[in-house]
């Protein structure tokens, strides 16, 4: 072999590498770029993309035997998907995913987008974006073609394609183990934090790539049938007696999830010139304090919602799946059990008050039995969202007919960023604590936040209390705040309180809230100290006069045996505390049943 031909093939070896290392990271380039994403893909979601370019273009070389051929047929592959995908995107404002092949039916009917949604703006970015990656493709597939190798061994390159189809097979085939082998492989899922996730499937792209997020989708949307699954045994635990428990009549249910709402007096270590929490404090003699595990810390109200309106567990999805956005796809979904459609079946007006619509909200909470879906705005006309929350709820109690009323709202006003500037005049002042100023000043906004809320709960309760028809208001924070400085330092990470010698007393007061009870009742309401948020809005809605699904009836009987636990922490009746994966016999039979309980209700019968 003489030198220049020795160089040609060395120069032939590299491209082709380089070429199949590199397929899919142009797709994303492509992608990110049309988008003008301001994510940043971590390196550790490029390993699938890296892998699906190997398998891709060494299956091409076997069956072309040519580098240039496989190089072009990759990149008009690519080049193509891209394309469909950004007319997705454009189109519907989700993702191409790989359950899409009915999509391409569509393109149609793309020529209504041309003069409703498609802006100048958006056709010289992606003509501009476009006709520079063709360049580049243009150019590789030349210079592929110029330096061309060729695979001549049958044997090898029947085996190359044996391989390939193996592989491919162990990425897409269902399996449980597999799934989270790949979930924490690909996506890094033991490492995945609330406060750090993504609020639509658009969002999760972003984050991770187009190839690696239609991959990462595929993953989340895996259900296996539980070890030891048995329908007919669960059907027949499903048939209970009728219970006279229910003494409670058909009250309005007013829910309020105020954002990150926390007694941040109960910390030693800092104190404010005055009380923030301390209508909340006061209110608790009149009602009934319920000690929560929410499934999250930091962010994620959806999945908060998630289990309190229906009943249903975090435990039982992959780390990062978002239910709201991922599970209620289709009509079938309104198939799965609600209490909030219970509730309607029996005669209420269903209404929630959201903040953005996020996580394909609007769309999943109508499945799941609302009426009544509306976005919450700020309106300059009010100090603090808050404050307005609070007369859209008054209001809706004033304006209500004669059915009862169940009204879930979120606020808000509570949300991070904690920084001096969200606020423009403070009526509280820190006196005590030994943190860092950047530090001080988170704390400090996010305590004026909680001294809004806090006075807003006092009129919402007074109006209540006003009122002759029976109601039941019940107040909590959705989780505790993700309270970063303007460094981006966790300021909890500081506080001796979240940091004591006890993992599991840390691990517990992250995920602890205070759910706090209220009705203008004469009765006190029965209810346990120490509950899940699954459990919560169940045990009230088991002891009104009201039909509920046989699921519920069945979670209401066992409440006493597993009361709340989440990924991390447990507790009993007692409030006694458990790592998760600790539990006693008799707590983890009630958790295996509900995992397959889960399964039969809200994944098979979907």
């Amino acid at each position: 072999m003489d030198a220049k031909q020795e160089k040609k093939e060395i120069i032939g070896l590299s491209l082709a590498t380089t070429i199949a290392l590199s397929i899919f990271i142009i797709c994303d380039m492509f992608f990110k770029l049309v988008t003008w994403s301001i994510y940043n893909t971590p390196i550790y979601s490029l390993r699938f993309a890296m892998l699906l370019s190997i398998i891709l273009f060494t299956t091409f070389l076997a069956i072309t035997k040519k580098t240039w051929r496989a190089t072009l047929i990759c990149y008009i592959i690519v080049f193509l998907i891209t394309i469909i995908n950004e007319l997705k995107v454009l189109f519907s404002g989700e993702p191409l995913y790989f359950s899409d092949i009915n999509f391409l039916s569509k393109i149609g009917d793309i020529g209504g987008l041309i003069t409703g949604n498609i802006s100048v703006k958006f056709v010289l970015q992606f003509s501009a974006v476009a006709g520079i990656f063709l360049l580049i493709l243009g150019g590789i597939t030349f210079a592929s073609y110029k330096f061309n190798m060729e695979l001549k061994n049958k044997k090898l390159r029947i085996w190359i394609i044996v391989i390939n189809i193996i592989l491919l097979l162990l990425l897409f085939v269902p399996s449980k183990y597999t799934k989270d082998l790949y979930l924490r492989l690909f996506f890094n899922t033991d490492e995945y934090v609330d406060f750090d996730s993504y609020t639509t499937n658009l969002g999760f792209y972003l984050k991770y790539g187009f190839v690696n997020g239609m991959y990462g989708i595929y993953l989340n949307n895996i259900f296996v049938e539980p070890t030891g699954y048995d329908d007919a045994k669960l059907s027949s635990m499903l048939e209970l007696d009728e219970e006279d428990t229910k003494k409670y009549g058909k009250p309005n249910i007013i829910v309020v999830f105020s954002e990150s709402f926390w007694n941040i007096d109960s910390i030693d270590e800092i104190k404010f010139d005055k009380e923030i929490t301390s209508n909340f404090n006061k209110l608790k003699e009149k009602g009934k304090i319920v000690n929560v595990i929410t499934p999250s810390y930091g962010g994620m109200s959806e999945n908060v919602t998630f289990e309190l309106v229906t009943g249903a567990s975090m435990n039982y999805f992959s780390k990062g799946y978002i239910p709201i956005m991922s599970l209620y796809s289709n009509d079938s979904s309104k198939n799965m059990p609600s209490l909030v459609r219970d509730l309607k079946e029996n005669g209420y007006e269903t209404e929630i008050t959201f903040g953005k619509d996020y996580y394909n909200s609007k769309k999943a909470y109508t499945m799941v039995g609302f009426d009544t879906y509306l976005e919450l705005i700020e309106n300059e006309d009010y100090e603090g969202t808050d404050k307005y929350c609070t007369e859209i709820l008054i209001n809706r109690l004033k304006n209500k007919g004669d059915k009862p009323l169940f009204y879930f709202l979120a606020t808000i006003e509570g949300h991070m960023p904690y920084s001096k500037d969200k606020y423009e005049k403070y009526d509280i002042s820190l006196e005590k604590s030994n943190l860092s100023k950047e530090s001080n000043e988170a704390l400090l906004s996010y305590a004026q936040g909680l001294y809004n809320s806090d006075k807003e709960l006092l009129k919402l309760y007074n109006y209540i209390e006003s009122i002759d028809e029976p109601t039941i208001l019940i107040f909590m924070g959705d989780h505790l705040p993700f309270m970063y400085t303007v460094n981006r330092e966790n300021v909890l990470n500081e506080l001796e309180y979240f940091n004591s010698d006890s993992e599991l007393e840390n691990n517990y007061r992250l995920y602890n809230q205070q759910a706090l009870i209220l009705s203008n009742y004469d009765e006190e309401i029965n209810i346990p100290e120490y509950m899940g948020v699954d459990n919560l809005l169940n045990n009230i809605v088991n002891q009104l006069d009201v039909n509920v699904d046989d699921y519920y009836r069945w979670l209401y009987s066992k409440q006493d045996i597993l009361p709340g636990i989440n990924r991390i922490v447990a507790f009993d009746k007692t409030g006694k505390l458990y790592e998760s994966e600790n539990i006693t016999e008799e707590m983890n039979d009630i958790f295996e049943t509900r995992r397959q309980m889960q399964y039969k209700l809200f994944i098979k019968n979907k």
